[in-house]
This record gives structure tokens, sequence and C-alpha cells, in this order.
């Protein structure tokens, strides 16, 4: 006779199975029928086990009764019929009484409700725990599936690594691992399924390595480290479905790693924003999917696929409509942030118009409708005032700690742009702008460079400086230079007024050009020109000393002194004087004979030719002759003195020749003994004497230059070459250096600031690199089969080149000389 387990479900044609099988040799009970052919089984009776060797205590919760299992033991170990009989066949004996359910099997899995506790449950790490009372849900595994439509997630311990991979993709045909929507599976004939090969069932997989496919994966644990999120994209031109352990190439567009050190990195293919902004809109539910009045496909295409609606638009910024699109999306940032933060990040919800509300940035109540308050600054008030003021915050409450807070319609940030621009920029309008090959720094206001140490500015072709006002250059300790190779241009007065005006407010009188640089002293102003000239053009020419608050003092035009020609070109040339005016004949003040024009007397040192009349409106006292060539001698007197010449005697010729011997005396020793001592009292001490201006040393030394290494601080200098530097290096790219010409002082060579050593030692350093190939635009590769190339084993930077400054790139050659 056979017998039927009783069902205890429904038998009819829709509902669950008992799926509990009887294993042979079970004790059970029957209820057998005169009529049936087979017994009717009730249930399994526990077996009356008297051997307690055969005794299998049983717990309903693992690992919770391990203290006092021994107790619970000692009365099942009596032997003989008087002790107690054991009828728990495998069943827990540490029961609440409390009417307990379930099941259990022999290594613990079980199910089990009682008024405090559900568990489904392999053992205490393995299960699903609802507890009462503290409304706890516990899901705990060693290891973790979690499977949806569109996400895998699973939590797995390999080996001495514990991984946790999260992988999300917006398309379920992704998910069950196509490309493209289709249909993922094979149909398989019947004898293929139920007798070939009976692992298999009616459908199945298009390939038994077919697996999901996920954009989104996000990499937690030994993999992922601190954490790692990626977004891929599809491989390029693959067909078929995605399958396990293949090397498909899916393009990386978006990586964001932190590792246990704690350093973070981030990367996009596309492009980063982060803003300070506000207006942002918030979708608002609408309808539930299973809602009647929800999206269909009769309004609205499903993942831009499936349904009668209008596709979805997507893109990843405006389209450019100028040659130089650089610069046309950094001028159009508003447009790009219009389009992020009102469209890109928000047109799923903006398609799902049964689905979700999406209200527009202009209707937005919170904030006025205004996201930027474009009227909020007024740039014309930079005319009078250093700074602006923000403008007036909304007042937003954000709960019951902060109450309402202050936000402000403005909006700042850092801009990543997909051509690899950046743009760093602020709520007053102020930008700093990388983008094709330059960096601008804008703002309505003022730009500050402020620096503890040096402001540096290296221009590799032209410093071009440009103000609408003025321009101020001052040193408020020392020097300032300006050197050029060739011309230097100074002009003043282009709109028809104006001049130039060159100052020196120096009291001492000191002139010492031993040493160079910061150390020189000099006073005045002083044109050098050793081998050329010093010119003036001008309508007028004037020069003078003293007046207003200048002091009075002389002015002096050597010519080598005394060696060279003075020349004064002129229709007319107007001396006015208030004593008189010398001509000192000898060198450098040892005066031999002297001209002197005074008001009430003049001297001339040597004989005079006067080529026509002489006029005289005194007498004539003549030491000599008076010889007529060509004429005679007419006097007034003449008739009375019957024609005769009277004779100069007696007392008449006394004073006559005192007279003469005073004026000789005069002319020959008087003046020049004054033309002597005025050289020697006020020319040689004001020009000539040790490191006076006159002085031929002086003027040999007294050349333009630069500061040494120590007068610049620099002694320590070290410059690391730029970024575009160092790529166009690496890529064998051939570029013009920077070669500085020294400036020659005191037979030493003399450099701009950092100083000589940068230029002549090794004090530039080109950076080489070690994991990255910049020739072939990727990074090295990082080995096969397990074997970690050396470069990825124990990562170190490049030991830098130490080159000379004259090896520093520039991109255009000196003008005229570009290829």
């Amino acid at each position: 006779m056979t017998g039927v387990w009783l069902a205890d479900t429904s038998i009819s044609a829709f509902g669950p199975r008992d799926l509990t099988t009887l294993q042979p040799g079970q004790v059970v009970l029957t209820v057998i029928h005169e009529h049936w052919p087979s017994a009717i089984i009730l249930g399994v009776l526990p077996p009356a086990d008297l051997d307690p060797g055969k005794t299998i205590p049983s717990l309903l919760l693992l690992a919770t009764r391990s203290r006092v299992d021994e107790s619970h033991k000692l009365p099942l170990r009596m032997t003989g019929l008087a002790g107690p009989v054991n009828w728990l066949a495998g069943r827990p004996f540490d029961l609440t009484t409390g009417g307990e359910k379930g099941w259990i099997t022999e290594t613990g899995l079980r199910i089990c409700i009682d008024s405090f506790l559900v568990q489904l449950a392999v053992d205490e790490s393995c299960g699903i725990f609802a507890f009462l009372h503290d409304q706890l849900l516990r899901i705990a595994g060693q290891n973790l599936q979690l499977w949806t439509a569109g996400m895998v997630q699973e939590g797995i311990l390999d080996g001495n690594e514990y991984n946790h991979i999260t992988g999300i993709t917006p398309y379920p045909w992704e998910q069950l691992g196509l490309f493209e929507p289709g249909d993922p599976r094979r149909e398989l004939e019947a004898e293929d399924w139920q007798v070939k090969e009976p692992h298999y069932s009616k459908w199945e997989p298009k390939d038994d390595k077919q697996m999901p496919w996920h954009r989104y994966r996000q990499f937690q644990g030994y993999l992922g480290q601190g954490a790692k999120q990626s977004i891929q994209g599809p491989p390029r031109g693959a067909e078929g479905p995605n399958k396990f352990g293949t090397a498909t190439e899916h393009p990386l567009l978006f990586d964001s790693f932190t590792g246990l050190n704690g350093y973070h990195a981030l990367a996009s293919a596309a492009g980063i924003s982060i803003h300070k902004r506000i207006g942002m809109v918030s979708p608002l539910q609408k309808a539930r999917p299973e809602q009647p009045d929800a999206d269909t496909s009769t309004n609205y295409k499903f993942g831009g696929q499936t349904g009668d609606g209008p596709a979805p638009k997507i893109t990843t910024e405006p389209a450019t409509q100028d040659d130089d699109a650089s610069l046309q999306r950094v001028a159009g940032l508003l447009d790009l942030h219009a389009y992020l933060f009102n469209y890109a990040g928000t047109h799923p919800f903006f398609w799902h118009g049964k689905d979700w509300g999406l209200a527009e940035e202009s209707a937005l109540e919170w904030t006025e409708g205004k996201s930027l308050h474009g009227d909020a600054f007024d740039y014309s008030k930079l005319a009078s005032k250093m700074i602006l003021p923000p403008p007036k915050p909304l007042r937003i409450k954000v709960d019951h700690r902060y109450g309402e807070q202050d936000y402000y319609q403005t909006e700042s940030g850092i801009d990543f742009l997909p051509d690899g621009s950046v743009v760093i920029f602020d709520g007053w309008g102020s930008e700093i702008v990388m983008s094709g090959g330059s960096i601008s720094s804008r703002a309505a206001g003022d730009i500050w460079h402020q620096a503890g140490r040096n402001v540096n500015t290296w221009a590799g072709y032209d410093a071009i400086t440009r103000a609408k006002n003025s321009i101020d250059l001052s040193a408020t300790e020392r020097d300032v230079r300006i050197k050029a190779e060739r011309n230097v241009q100074v002009v003043a007065g282009n709109s028809g007024s104006g001049g130039v005006l060159i100052e020196s407010r120096a009291t001492e009188d000191e002139f010492n050009f031993e040493k160079f640089g910061e150390d020189a002293v000099y006073q005045g102003i002083i044109l050098r020109a050793a081998h050329s000239e010093v010119i003036n053009w001008a309508k007028n020419v004037y020069v003078r000393t003293g007046g207003g608050d200048v002091d009075a003092g002389v002015i002096t035009i050597d010519a080598n002194k005394g060696q060279a020609n003075i020349s004064l070109h002129g229709s007319m040339i107007n001396n006015y004087v208030s004593n008189g005016v010398f001509h000192y004949f000898g060198n450098e003040g040892d005066v031999t004979k002297a001209n002197s024009f005074l008001e009430g007397f003049c001297t001339i040192c040597s004989p005079t030719f006067i080529g026509g009349a002489a006029v005289v409106a005194g007498s004539l006292l003549t030491q000599g002759s008076i010889a007529v060539t060509n004429g005679h001698i007419a006097t007034e007197q003449a008739k009375s003195a019957s024609n005769l010449v009277g004779t100069l005697e007696g007392e008449s010729l006394r004073q006559a020749n005192e007279t003469i011997a005073d004026e000789q005396t005069i002319a020959n020793n008087e003046i020049p003994q004054l033309g002597k001592t005025f050289f020697n009292a006020e020319l040689q001490p004001t020009w000539y004497d040790t490191n006076r201006p006159g002085e031929d040393t002086t003027i040999r030394k007294g050349t333009f230059s630069f500061r040494d290494p120590k007068q610049y601080s620099s002694e320590d200098f070290k410059l690391y070459e730029a970024r575009w530097q160092q790529m166009s290096r690496l890529a064998g790219q051939t570029l013009p250096t920077w070669e500085e010409k020294p400036v020659a002082t005191l037979g030493q060579q003399f450099y701009p600031y950092p100083g000589k050593d940068a230029f002549t030692d090794d004090k530039f350093f080109q950076q080489e690199l070690t994991l990255f190939e910049v020739k072939e635009g990727h990074s090295k590769d990082r080995g096969k089969d397990g074997e970690l190339v050396d470069a990825y084993k124990e990562p170190k930077y490049g030991v830098p080149k130490a080159v000379s400054l004259q090896q520093y790139t520039v991109i255009r050659k000196p003008n005229g000389q570009d290829s």
C-alpha cells in the first residue's frame, strides 16, 4: 500500500504548493480507508528515542544558548525507562512557549515567527530578522546580492578581501546584457532542454556568459579602497550581448576615487561644474507609475525607445556658433549653466509630464522668479567706491534650529569645460579664465596681486600694460629699473597737452659706482650715452639751476674736459648775465690767458682783428703804434692842431703807461687767476674730484647694472617648467627658447631676476614623467597576468633634469624670425 501526504495548502489550479518531502524510514500517522488503495499520511511521529547518544539538541537562535546547553542536556542523558523521553526529533528545545511557528533544518536553516520575532535565516550572520520591540529590521549576509530590473549589488568575501560592487543602468535591456533594445533570449527545442541538456530551460540567455552591463558603477571594499564611482558608455561598435570574462572596452566617462589615505581624485571626460547657485528646480511627483493617470506609452516614449510620445532630447552643452568655440564657451557660461541646471539635470522629469511636475525658474515663488539678480550690482558705483556691497538676500526658513537664513541671488563656481577650459567666477562678475592657451583675470573693480615676497611676471614675447587713466610704478624702499636691449620710447602730450617730468629729490651729494645694483650710490639725473649721443629735440630748450624750491648752482658744459668742441648753432645767441662773461684759456684749471666781458670793463687777451669799421665811444689808448695802410687819420681838432699829431709826454705819458700796465696785469694775471680759482674751488670739487660725476673712473663705472642674487634674495632660486612647456618638450616639439642677454658692468655680467646664477648655472628644472607617456597620450601599461610593472609597484616622480634658464621655452621667436 502506498502513502499519500495530506496536503495543507490549496490543490486547485492556482496557489502555492507544499514542497515537503518525507525521507525513507519515517514513522508516520496514517488514515486507511477500506475502499482506498492508498493510505493518507497525516503527519510524522517524533520517535521516542531513549538513546541519549542519538539526541540532537536544537536551538531557535544559534549562539544564544551556548551558556546553558549543558543544563538542558542533563535530563536527556538519563538512562532507563524512568527518565524523560526525548520527543524533539531535531526540533528546538529552547522555545518560549509563546506559540512559535516555523521550520528548521538540521543545518540550522529556518523560517520562524512568534509574537516578537520573524526570521528567515541560515544563522545569525545570514538572514532576515524583524524585531517588534525596537522596530529593527536586520538583513545580514556574509555574502550579499541584490538584483532589480536595472541594478545589481553584491557584497562578496573574496579570500581575504571584501568587495562591495553596485551597478545601475537606466535601461532594462542593459541589465539583461544588451547594448541596444531587443530580445535577450534564445528558445530551445523541447528535446534539447528536456533530454539532451536538462540543465537548461526552454528560455535561456542568448549566450551562456551573458551578463548585465551598467553605466553607473560603484566599488567599495578592497577594489574601491575608500570608494570608487564611475560612469561608462557602451563599447564602440559592439555587437551581441555583453559577456562575462571578455575584454570589451567601455569608454570611461567619469571617475571618482578616494584612497584609504584620504586622497580624493575626480575626473570627467565631458566637464565638471561646481557651483553656488540659487533658483534650482525641485521635481514634484504627481502620480505613481501604476496609476491610471500616469505616463503611458500613448503620451510618453519610455527610455526614448518605446511609446508614441516625443523622444527626449539631451546633449552635453549648447552648440557653439563661432570659429573661436573655446572663447564662446567662456562667454556663454550663463547659457551653459541654464542648460545644465534648468534642463540637463532635470530633463527626465520634464518629459515625464504626468508623473512629475517641474516648475520653471521664472515661476519659482521662493526666488521671486530670479536665480540671478542681474540688476543687483550697480558697477558705476566702482567709480567712487573700492568694493560693491552684496545684494539684498532672500530669507528662507530651513528648520526649527536654523530658522530663516540669508540666500543671495548670485552665482559663483568653477567650470571645467568640455574643451579643457577652466573658469573660476564669483557672484560679482569677476572671473579667472584659462582657455585657448591664455589666462585672463577679469574684474569690474580692482585686480590685486599681493605677495609677501615677489610678484614675478614673465612674458615669453610681449608684456603689455594698458590703462584708461593712469599707470603708477613705484618702489617704496629701493630702485626702479627699466632695461631694453634696443630702444626705450616715452611719449607724453599725445592729446595736445602734457609733458615728461623726470625728477630727483636727492639731497645728498655723493657718487660711488665702485659697487653695482642697489649698492651703487648716485644722485640727481644722469643721462649716459657712452658711444652715441644725448639729443634734445624741442620747440624750446630751457636749462636752469635754482628758483622755486630748486637749489642754486652752476651750469657746466664739459666737452671732454676741454679737449673737444662745443658748438652753438642759431640765428642769434643771446647771453643775459648779471656780472660778466669770461673765456679762460688753458687745461683743467691751468689758465694762461682769459677774455672778460663785464658791464664796465672788457679784456681781450690776444691780437684782435676787426673786419669792418671800429667805433670807439671813448678814448683809444695804445701801447704800440697806429699804422694806416689805406687811408689817413682825421680828428675834429686837426685844424686847430695845424694838422700835426700832438706829443704825449710828461704826466700824460706816465698816466697812459700806468693805465696800460694796470690793464695788462688784469688781463694777464688777475683774470686768469680768477679762472684758476673758480675751477679749483667750484668745478674741480663739484665735478672732477674722486667719485664725482665728471671724474673719469666714475664715468667709466657709472653704467646700468642689474642686482645680484643676494640683492634679489634669490640665492635658493628654483623654477620648474610649466605644464605646457613639459608637454611640448615630451611630445618632441621644437620651440624657441628665451635667451637672456647679459648686461656688462665693471667687467662682470649681470642678468635680470633671479640673477646671473640662474642663467649660467642649472636652476631651471625639467620634470621627467614615470607613469604617463605624453607623446603617446596615455598612461603607461600596468602589466599583464598580475605582473605589475615597476613604475606602478613603487610609483615615484621622475628625477628632474636641471638646466639653465637659457633653455626656458617660449612660443614665438624674436620679431621677424618666426618660421
